[in-house]
């Protein structure tokens, strides 16, 4: 045999007056009487099926002469739900309605009706806020968004859950308002609605909202241990790799590796929603027995190799936007230069040792810097011959 009592979650929202107090009703011919209530819990208790009344009204729990007038009409106090005070009929007694007027009911409504709107303003302020936050987190690093889904999650999961409670409050204020011209053109608040179709919807959306929620907290959790435990220099593999590394473009066995797994000197794969395939290498290295030109030491070239897989061309092109604006020089910007290799070909350089390029093949992207004598035109070809692998 089951519990005598079970505990619901409120889905319908304290306004919907009508639907609650039907499906409190519903809830009595199936042997469940209430018992209880709170802002976002009804309890129950096992009975006989039987058709049960219940009122809810709009007035302050403090009010007690008004709780008092229920109780001697015929109605017993179960609890309040904020501003709604909910009623269900004595056993044995032929409850009177304390409303039997429209008007005189609607002019109840109004307190109810102003916590809402106020609410239902607070709620367009925090989605103006969140709207905000992340249109600034996008402007201050948009190329994260392509790059980690974090970024694109942290965006988009606090617009929709705020979007939700905006909606809410909105169909909140309408629906109140709906109320209270009824009431006012003289018809009474009908007790036994239809209520199952918007239970059900309500049900979902806020099932929907919680595992989105839910979600986001697991998966911001999974992304903090994530950052404490990853390798952030993984060593540089002997093998071939889908972007130009320092033995492409700098004769084999005429320099010497700097160390290994370090800032200097690492290669990492990733992937994010938007670029399924990121490659990210940077080496440096010193060539024995050469010199910069300016005398200041061993000739020590440095590469800093990143090739994109985005998932669409389209998308490239957008990347390659952000791209040119996150990598843009402190002095000077690219250039956009003729080939006929690649798509799209953007070039920077700052002297005859620093350079940098931005190209794209279809759907694929390359940003590739470099300090060394070694010409652009090697590593841009070097470049291009690793979008055939």
């Amino acid at each position: 045999m089951g519990s005598n009592r079970i505990k619901k979650m409120l889905w319908l929202d304290a306004w919907e007056i009508e639907e609650q107090e039907a499906w409190f009703s519903n809830m009595a011919t199936k042997g469940w009487k209430l018992i209880n209530i709170n802002e976002w819990f009804a309890t129950f208790e096992r009975c006989e099926p039987q058709d049960i009344k219940y009122r809810c009204d709009v007035f302050k729990s403090k009010e007690l002469d008004r709780i008092d007038l229920y109780q001697q009409t015929g109605w017993k106090y179960i609890g309040s739900r904020h501003y709604i005070q909910v009623f269900r009929e004595k056993e044995s007694y032929n409850p009177q309605d304390i409303h039997t007027e429209p008007l005189e009911h609607a002019a109840t409504l109004t307190l109810l009706k102003k916590d809402i709107t106020i609410r239902g303003f607070l709620s367009i302020i925090l989605f103006a806020l969140v709207m905000a936050l992340s249109i600034w987190l996008i402007l201050i690093n948009p190329i994260d968004l392509y790059i980690e889904d974090g970024s694109l999650l942290q965006m988009i999961i606090p617009i929709t859950i705020g979007l939700y409670l905006y909606m809410k409050m909105v169909r909140g204020m309408i629906h109140m308002s709906k109320l209270y011209k009824k009431l006012k053109s003289g018809i009474p608040l009908d007790h036994d609605v239809s209520f199952s179709k918007k239970f059900k919807r309500k049900k979902i959306m806020a099932f929907s909202m919680i595992a989105i929620a839910t979600l986001w907290f697991i998966f911001n959790i999974f992304s903090l241990i994530s950052s404490l435990t990853e390798d952030r220099h993984p060593p540089i593999p002997d093998r071939d790799i889908p972007v130009v590394k320092m033995s492409d473009i700098v004769e084999e066995g005429t320099f010497i590796k700097e160390g290994d797994r370090n800032p200097s000197n690492h290669y990492k794969v990733d992937s994010s929603l938007l670029i399924p395939k990121q490659y990210e290498l940077k080496q440096s290295v010193k060539v024995p027995g050469v010199m910069w030109e300016d005398n200041s030491g061993t000739y020590s070239p440095t590469i800093w190799s990143h090739r994109y897989n985005v998932r669409t061309e389209w998308l490239a092109k957008q990347f390659i936007v952000t791209l040119k604006e996150e990598k843009k020089p402190l002095s000077g910007n690219y250039k956009l230069t003729k080939s006929n290799k690649w798509d799209e070909l953007w070039v920077y350089e700052e002297d005859d040792s620093h350079f940098s390029f931005i190209s794209r093949i279809n759907n694929v992207v390359y940003y590739v810097e470099y300090f060394g004598y070694e010409s652009i035109e090697l590593i841009l070809e070097t470049t291009y011959l690793n979008t055939l692998q």
